[in-house]
């Protein structure tokens, strides 16, 4: 049989997997590379007609092309069964031919510290965004919330769903990273030390950092909008800065740029997932690092910039000055981009510089003052933060114009 792509070697495999897991009671898997080849190989433990029968697998890549040159497999204890195994792998072939799929809904949960999401907010019937606990109280901001990405997906089995499902939630969270300016994580088991109030003195604590108790169970189908309050929208916020003690808001343009990406080719999706990965990365692992922080925003304008067809738009400086409408009345604006990239992301990413003065301390002062040339940097920072912001999201604006009438590019700006 033959197999032309990555992606048919993905579905038949999952194809297979699917049909052949009713039977597995036992596997263990090992891989090496061989003359230019990469080999998997699998013992299974197969319950067939009621027996237990150990069969080998082994699934040859070709290292240079990335596909699959070749399957084989054995019984030597029952041959007899090696005709239904024949008939599996027949049968998964026959899938990929036909491109048989199901529908499957799939939930996947997030963390982030902020204000409460102000409601649930759906596009069509196969996304659907919502608090995860919608009645906790929004007195304070810099707590830790929960929201939910239920999608409807197209694949082979739950497995495959799941995968599928996973990485378009989180392709997802990225852009809701950038939009809300938040650093959103998927959830992870930690322990965390904490303090406990209840004795009436404070108790240092190990905490289990987990959903909360009162959160829903996962339902078995996509929920209905009406169990839901539905969410606002707002103009985009530029500076990233919600009100204090408000509800976050999903800027009015969310669902015309889903639209407007579904429409553009897989180089404008991955631009646009790779920028707003990295601007997540920077606000995750820059949370109390300034320059970590702008270093990743810079890398996510780059990540944006490989989309363009204009050679001299894939330079930082160029991209930004076209997105942000800079001119020569905005020298200050122009300055702050070469720290930018100079001072802050190259010394960071090539020589480990913290420009912002992250591990730089100062006294204890009976007198209040602020260090001149660290207040000056961290202006420089805000300001370099509010133009990314813009430069990304005028992007956005432009692809939509762009997608809905066919324009030269700029002119829907």
């Amino acid at each position: 049989m033959t197999l032309e792509t990555e992606d048919q070697n993905k579905v038949f495999l999952n194809y297979l997997d699917s049909y052949i897991d009713p039977f597995v009671r036992g596997s263990f898997a090992s891989a090496h590379s061989e003359n230019g080849h990469f080999i998997n190989r699998t013992n299974l433990t197969l319950d067939i007609d009621g027996e237990l029968s150990r069969v080998g697998f082994e699934v040859v890549y070709s290292i240079e092309t990335g596909l699959m040159t070749s399957i084989k497999f054995d019984c030597k204890e029952r041959p007899s069964v090696e005709g239904k195994i024949q008939a599996l792998i027949y049968q998964a072939y026959q899938g990929v031919i036909s491109n048989k799929k199901e529908v499957f809904y799939k939930r996947y949960l997030y963390r982030y510290v902020g204000g409460r999401l102000n409601g649930a907010y759906s596009k069509g019937r196969t996304l659907l965004i919502a608090p995860y606990w919608p009645d906790q109280d929004n007195v304070t901001t810099d707590i830790e919330r929960f929201f939910s990405v239920d999608v409807k997906v197209e694949a082979v089995d739950h497995e495959d769903a799941n995968v599928k499902g996973n990485i378009l939630a989180d392709k997802l969270a990225a852009k809701l990273s950038f939009w809300l300016n938040l650093g959103i994580e998927g959830l992870s088991i930690e322990h965390i030390w904490g303090v406990s109030h209840k004795s009436g003195a404070p108790e240092g604590v190990l905490f289990q950092r987990c959903v909360p108790p009162e959160a829903p169970r996962i339902p078995k189908e996509m929920p209905s909008k009406k169990e839901f309050k539905a969410g606002e929208v707002s103009d985009f916020q530029a500076q990233g800065i919600h009100n204090i003690m408000g509800d976050v808001y999903l800027p009015r343009c969310w669902k015309n740029l889903l639209s407007a990406l579904e429409k553009s080719g897989d180089e404008i999706n991955q631009a646009y997932d790779s920028c707003c990965f990295m601007y997540q990365m920077g606000l995750n692992a820059g949370r109390y690092h300034p320059t970590v922080q702008a270093s990743y925003m810079v890398a996510a304008i780059e990540s944006l910039a490989l989309s363009e067809k204009e050679p001299s738009l894939r330079h930082f400086s160029n991209f930004m000055r076209f997105y942000c409408d800079l001119t020569e009345n905005h020298k200050n604006e122009n300055e702050v981009l070469k720290f930018l990239y100079e001072d802050v992301r190259s010394k960071h990413f090539h020589s480990g510089r913290f420009t912002a003065g992250e591990h730089e301390y100062s006294r204890n002062s009976h007198i209040s003052f602020q260090n001149v040339k660290s207040r000056m940097l961290r202006k420089k920072l805000d300001i370099g933060r509010y133009l990314v912001r813009i430069a990304i999201y005028n992007w956005g604006m432009d692809l939509i114009g762009k997608v809905n009438t066919p324009t030269e590019r700029g002119s829907s700006k």
